[in-house]
């Protein structure tokens, strides 16, 4: 006969930690501030929004966020309070990009799957699934009224869409564009777009024409946004081993 035992939790102990404001006593589910110079609240673990681990985040308002996963799901998510608002799971793959559409109270996601998708609260499917891409879908954007979407994908092409009907309205294609990140300048006059060519284009959102290109660098652009006066472009860069992994100001021109 084998035995049978019993296993009471033994409570894991507490590490100590320094930091800028004090120091701090860690475990798995709480942070507990001593000789703290600042007010420091006690914080709770709380469950995972994900099954497995969250691609991308965006944020809607304070307290609240959305995220994509490699469990294809799409979650907003209470952060101050620990509750999964809202979950979507429409995608055939892993999700790449969300967004929020703020004037329609909708969020978008993208997805390997090479579709992206508007979602509408308390409704299980799709209101509009955007389809024309052959590759897996890396970027969104929204213009600044929030009526035409952006997508770029790792097909090589940018694609523009009327945002509530789903209509696919101009397309452009560049050899080795594998698109990496999107953003719509405030003043609408252009569109940035980074690419695994270690290219950063401006785009002409009117007709998907190229406005300038800047010279390539030396790593992977993987992710870009714009100034809120539209006259400056950051982006970030891959790398290691001290090459690459670079933050780069651009001035648009």
């Amino acid at each position: 006969m084998g035995k049978i035992f019993s296993r009471r939790h033994k409570e894991q102990p507490k590490k100590q930690y320094s930091g800028r404001h004090g120091s701090y006593f860690c475990d798995e589910t709480s942070i507990t501030a001593i000789q703290s110079d600042c007010e420091i609240d006690f914080f709770q673990k709380y469950k995972p929004a994900h099954l497995d681990s969250v691609i991308c985040v965006a944020g809607i308002k304070p307290a609240l966020s959305i995220s994509g996963g490699v469990d294809k799901a799409v979650v907003v998510y209470d952060y101050l309070n620990g509750l999964v608002k809202q979950r979507w799971v429409g995608h055939e793959k892993p999700i790449t990009a969300v967004l929020f559409a703020e004037k329609h109270r909708m969020i978008l996601s993208a997805s390997r799957d090479a579709t992206a998708c508007l979602w509408r609260k308390n409704e299980p499917e799709p209101a509009v699934t955007y389809t024309g891409h052959e590759l897996p879908v890396t970027g969104l954007a929204l213009s600044p009224d929030n009526e035409v979407l952006c997508t770029g994908s790792r097909d090589n092409s940018v694609r523009l869409w009327d945002l509530m009907t789903g209509t696919s309205t101009l397309t452009t294609s560049i050899s080795r564009n594998l698109v990496t990140c999107i953003k719509w300048a405030l003043d609408e006059s252009f569109i940035a777009q980074t690419s695994e060519d270690k290219e950063l284009r401006l785009w002409d959102p009117k007709t998907l024409e190229t406005i300038f290109a800047f010279p390539k660098k030396q790593s992977i652009l993987t992710t870009c946004d714009i100034s809120t006066d539209s006259l400056y472009c950051l982006t970030g860069s891959s790398g290691g081993n001290n090459f690459g992994c670079e933050l780069t100001v651009s001035w648009r021109f």
